[in-house]
C-alpha cells in the first residue's frame, strides 16, 4: 500500500516526490509507536523472551497430522479443523485453536490427502 501510495504521490510535471511522501514515511514509525502505547509492548517482548517460539503451534501441527492420519482420503470436512481439534490436542492450552497455523497440514486434515495435493 505504500509503494502504491508513493507512486501516485509524484508530481505529475516533474516526477519528483511530493511534501506527502515524506509525511506517508513518517507515518509508519508513528503509527507502529502509537499503537505499542494503546496495547502495550509487554506481550510482544515475552514473545520475543521464549526460548521455544513454536510453543503452541507445534502442538496444533501435531494434531492436525494425526487427524490426517486418521481420515487420510476424506478429511473431517472443510472448516471443522476448530471442532475436531478437541480429540486430537495433546495439550490443553487455555485459549482457542482456530487454525492450525499450517496451511498444508489443515488442508490435509479438513479434506484429506488429497485435497491437499490438489490445492
Amino acid at each position: 500500500m505504500m509503494v502504491i501510495g508513493l507512486v501516485k504521490l509524484r508530481d505529475p510535471e516533474t516526477g519528483l516526490p511530493t511534501r506527502s511522501t515524506t509525511a506517508m514515511l513518517l507515518m509508519v514509525p508513528v503509527l507502529a509507536a502509537a499503537f505499542t502505547l494503546a496495547v502495550g509492548w509487554e506481550r510482544v517482548w515475552l514473545r520475543f523472551q521464549q526460548n521455544d517460539p513454536y510453543v503452541t503451534r507445534r502442538e496444533f501441527l501435531v494434531a492436525a497430522v494425526d487427524m490426517a492420519r486418521h481420515r487420510p482420503l476424506t478429511g473431517y470436512g472443510m472448516g471443522t479443523f476448530p471442532g475436531v481439534y478437541q480429540r486430537y490436542a495433546i495439550k490443553d492450552f487455555p485459549f482457542y485453536a482456530n487454525h492450525t497455523h499450517n496451511d498444508w497440514a489443515e488442508f490435509a486434515a479438513d479434506g484429506g490427502v488429497p485435497f491437499c495435493c490438489w490445492y
